[in-house]
Parts: C-alpha cells; sequence; structure tokens
C-alpha cells in the first residue's frame, strides 16, 4: 500500500482477518527502506508491556545467537526518545542462548536465535508471560539463511504458545522486512511467492495477512542523499527507495530464441520438468527427455529411481541456477514452470 504520510503504520494490517475470515497469528509486511516499519512493531511491543502493567512480554526474533549482541540497545536506542523516563537493559541467560530484557528494572520480554530452537523446547516457562513477537528483517540481504528456517520458527512459536493451561495458545508474531528477494523462504512457505504481482498490497493466507508498503517520504528522502545519488541507478538504490527486489527480474515467462543445450530433468510432484541454456538464458519448460543422464528432484515423494539425485537448497546446481535468477537471465514456458522453479531456487 503506497503511504504519504512520513512513517509507516501497522494498524490497518493488524485489523485483517485471514483468507477464511478468522483472526490471524502471523502479520507480515514488507515495503522500501527508512519507511519506520520497525519503528512501529518495536513501539508495539513497548507499549503493549507498558499499558498492560508489565504482563505482556514479548519476544524479540534473531537469526544467528551470534548476532544477540547489545541486544537492549538494538531494540530500544532508536525508539528511546518516545520513551523518556524509561532505561532497557538486558542479562544473559543459559549461556547467552537467552538474552532477558528489562525496562526500567522490570521483565519485560527476551531474545532468541533461531539457530537454537531445539534448546528453546525445554525453556517454555520462561515465556509463559509472552504475548507476542517480532522478527525484524526477516528477509537477508546476502540470502544467508537457516536449513529449514521456516520450521525453526515454527518450534520457537510452539514453544512459547504453551502456559496458562493451554497445549497452545494465540502469541501473535509480526514479521517486517525491506522488499529482498521473492526467492527468500518464507514466500515459500506461505505460498506469497506464487501470488505477488507487481500490484499487490494485501494478501490473505491461512493464519497469515500480508501487507506490501510503499512510503513515498522515505523514497523521496533516501533518493535525495547525495551519498545515494552517487550511486545513480543502481540495483541497491532501486530496491531501498523503489520497492523493487534487490535480487529479482519480474518480466519472465517466455520463450528466448536461437539454439540451446539440454541441461538436465526436474521431476516435481510428479511432473517432468527440463532446463536448457540459450546464449542469452537459461529456460525451463514442460517434458523432459527420460533418457537424458542429469535428472534431478527435490521432493522424497519424487524420488522413483536411483537415478534422480535428490538435491537441497545448498546444492551447487540449485546454487548455480539461482545466480542465473538473482540476475533476471532465467525464463519458463509458463506460470507452471515458473512456480516449480520457485520452489526448487527457494531457500529451503
Amino acid at each position: 500500500m503506497k503511504s504519504n504520510s512520513k512513517y509507516y503504520s501497522g494498524d490497518y494490517l493488524l485489523t485483517l482477518k485471514d483468507k477464511d475470515k478468522s483472526l490471524p497469528e502471523i502479520y507480515i509486511c514488507d515495503g522500501n527502506r527508512t519507511a519506520g516499519k520497525s519503528y512501529y512493531f518495536k513501539s508495539r511491543l513497548i507499549d503493549t508491556f507498558i499499558n498492560k502493567k508489565g504482563v505482556n512480554e514479548f519476544i524479540y526474533l534473531y537469526r544467528y545467537k551470534t548476532d544477540m549482541n547489545d541486544c537492549a540497545n538494538n531494540i530500544f536506542g532508536d525508539i528511546a526518545d518516545k520513551y523518556k523516563g524509561y532505561e532497557m537493559t538486558e542479562k544473559k541467560l543459559a549461556d547467552g542462548a537467552v538474552v532477558k530484557l528489562m525496562l526500567n528494572g522490570i521483565q519485560c520480554g527476551f531474545c532468541l536465535a533461531l539457530s537454537m530452537a531445539t534448546k528453546y523446547k525445554k525453556m517454555s516457562a520462561l515465556f509463559v508471560n509472552v504475548a507476542h513477537m517480532f522478527f525484524d528483517e526477516y528477509q537477508d540481504e546476502d540470502g544467508n539463511y537457516l536449513d529449514e528456517e521456516p520450521k525453526k520458527l515454527q518450534s520457537i512459536h510452539t514453544t512459547v504458545a504453551r502456559g496458562h493451561g493451554e497445549q497452545t495458545r494465540r502469541v501473535p508474531l509480526y514479521m517486517c522486512s525491506n522488499t529482498v528477494s521473492i526467492l527468500n523462504p518464507y514466500y515459500n512457505a506461505f505460498g506469497i511467492n506464487k501470488q505477488l504481482k507487481k500490484s499487490t498490497k494485501y494478501l490473505r493466507g491461512t493464519g497469515w495477512v500480508f501487507e506490501r508498503t510503499f512510503n513515498e517520504n522515505a523514497s523521496q528522502a533516501y533518493k535525495a542523499s547525495s551519498f545515494n545519488r552517487a550511486f545513480g541507478d543502481s540495483s541497491y538504490n532501486k530496491y531501498a527507495a523503489e520497492n523493487v527486489y534487490l535480487n529479482d527480474n519480474m518480466a519472465l515467462i517466455g520463450k528466448p530464441d536461437g539454439y540451446s543445450t539440454y541441461l538436465l530433468s526436474v521431476l516435481y510432484n510428479g511432473e517432468w520438468y527440463n532446463i536448457r541454456r540459450y546464449s542469452s538464458c537459461i529456460y525451463v519448460s514442460t517434458g523432459a527427455d527420460q533418457t537424458y543422464p542429469s535428472r534431478i528432484c527435490f521432493n522424497v515423494d519424487d524420488v522413483v529411481d536411483d537415478r534422480s539425485l535428490m538435491v537441497s537448497s545448498s546444492s551447487f546446481i540449485v546454487v548455480s541456477l539461482r545466480t542465473y535468477f538473482n540476475k533476471g537471465l532465467m525464463r519458463f514456458e509458463n506460470l507452471k514452470c515458473k512456480n516449480m522453479a520457485l520452489d526448487l531456487l527457494s531457500y529451503m
């Protein structure tokens, strides 16, 4: 949603119901840099804690344990001016796997790392008063994700959502990020990668809602910076200022001209696809040469014989194809082929 206000507000996003007209538990917001997305959600965490007289604690998520340095300043530093008379401090627990946060000496929340998800399973009692969670910058600019990262996020949420006599309770998760890549594992997990269009403002799924926002003031301020103007029409400037996906070129449907070389066959959900190299790009289409020796699959159910190589998101073949995609050098016969490739190339 395009906004002319100075800073982002998630108030409308938080009123949305999911596609089943039920109250969602996951709220996702993507948009251009410096729009105020993080500021809004961090303020919501603090406001809720203060207004509920210290009952509603929160969890702030990181990807790696090594990222959890100076957490209090990272969370509170840029919003401190809004909370005169308040100070956030921290204390490391469990050899640094958990960082306890305190507001004026009162426990207000925790910082956890997705990479430590298994360790937290026995700590659910610690999080009994957690009311909501925030995963800031869930898209990584460099594409560095954990193996099966969405499952680790789900594991942490399951651990936190126990307590108060319930096997599971509602603990909303807020996720926000700059728009980086359609290949990120969360778009894949929720199916956003197959629904997103340039005109998309909101999407609804089962248990989640998604907002794609664009703050005009933030974009103009970014473009006006002398430092940023020095880099001209760089891809990073487009990503930061114009809400263009840093790693993606969406004009991908269409068959290239010229001679091609057959690279490999792909089996996906019981159907065959082929990947060819043209002088200008890599091309994915339906059908396959069953006699060609290079055959891959990436779902367990598609392993039909010992000739099909099961690949992961870090396999050399996938990494190589992802490089072509990130450079805008992949084309697809149709949307079906494109959706197969999005699953193959995602960081899952």
